[in-house]
């Protein structure tokens, strides 16, 4: 059983009914913990400055759609519970950039998402 501190949409904590902290399990911890890898920056984490996805150097301040998406297949695979990402497309239009990612988990195939 995969399971993980549940996050809402904003990535903040919360509670659940009982008032304890709410917890995800399986598929939607798996999916939670993708969506969080895939958030992270290079260097971001202090105790780990080699882990994340190097956004300022493959989107942000300059176009490199190969780079980056081997970048997010890396992260997005070391997520554990994930098998394989069996297809991924990034797109620019103007200011915002889109990713789509189709992730076999343990538990089946989903998508992810930032658009």
């Amino acid at each position: 059983m995969t399971r993980s501190i549940a996050m809402n949409s904003k990535n903040d904590l919360y509670r659940s009914a009982d008032g304890n902290l709410a917890l995800v399990f399986d598929q939607d911890a798996v999916m939670q913990n993708c969506r969080s890898a895939a958030q992270t920056k290079l260097g971001e984490l202090i105790y780990d400055q080699a882990n994340g996805v190097p956004m300022d150097q493959t989107i942000f301040d300059q176009w490199l759609p190969d780079q980056f998406e081997a970048a997010m297949r890396r992260v997005l695979t070391a997520v554990q519970g994930v098998v394989e990402v069996s297809a991924f497309t990034v797109t620019k239009d103007g200011d915002k950039i889109v990713y789509v990612a189709d992730i076999q988990t343990v538990f089946g195939n989903q998508i992810l998402t930032n658009g």
